[in-house]
């Protein structure tokens, strides 16, 4: 269990990022800026509005509760708006047939192609990653960004034959967002066990983390 505290802020923002009109959706952002606390205590005024949004792209069929938990979680902790583009197809083309899993790299280079106009990109899928040399991962990005991808399926309960806790496994999502596009702004893992950014080998490890940047990693990121 965490001994850490947690907390979310409130938002969404949707559109097509790639300006096809015929995709594009209405984009909600809250005027006014958000604040970000440093070292725990001083608030930090962020202006949205001149800064790119954070893309959150799903790949493949996606429940859209978790996406909408997922972007407030980003807004909190990076605050960016986020946005939604429409969904890229499943991805096949970065199937292993002989694991079962999906290359986690493929997927990262596939979304350095969409030229999406965001400060970072996010991929989202529902299906099981991998990269070589190891048995699975929750996520995976590319140091100092642009790029990162975190897998649903291992954050679920019913995976290990446990009841299905939706809260858990939206709190668990959150953190591997977070996570994974740490890394995009330069951070590496941290040994502090209840940042966000520290190791996770296993889901114990991902509940027992909370969801939001030690001092030591907040200041770095501002």
């Amino acid at each position: 269990m965490s001994i850490c505290p947690g907390r979310f802020v409130h938002s969404l923002s949707i559109q097509d990022l790639r300006g096809d009109p015929t995709q594009q959706t209405v984009l909600l952002i809250p005027p006014g800026g958000m604040k970000l606390r440093k070292a725990g205590e001083v608030s930090v005024d962020v202006d949205e509005q001149k800064a790119k949004p954070i893309a959150l792209v799903p790949i493949g069929q996606m429940n859209e509760s978790v996406l909408t938990v997922i972007g407030r979680g980003l807004r909190e902790a990076f605050g960016r708006a986020y946005v939604i583009p429409a969904p890229l197809f499943h991805p096949d083309w970065a199937h292993d047939w002989h694991r079962g899993q999906y290359l986690a790299d493929d997927i990262l280079a596939q979304l350095g192609r969409l030229g999406l106009a965001a400060e970072r990109w996010l991929a989202v899928v529902d299906v099981d990653l991998y990269t070589p040399g190891l048995n699975f991962v929750f996520g995976q990005a590319q140091m100092g960004g642009p790029a990162a991808v975190i897998a649903l399926p291992r954050l679920r309960q019913g995976l290990y034959g446990l009841p299905d806790d939706e809260a858990l496994f939206h709190q668990r999502a959150v953190k591997e967002a977070v996570h994974e596009l740490g890394h995009t702004y330069g951070l590496g893992h941290c040994r502090n066990p209840c940042c966000v950014m520290s190791f996770s080998n296993s889901l114990r490890d991902v509940d027992r983390k909370e969801r939001d940047f030690c001092p030591s990693c907040r200041w770095k990121l501002l």
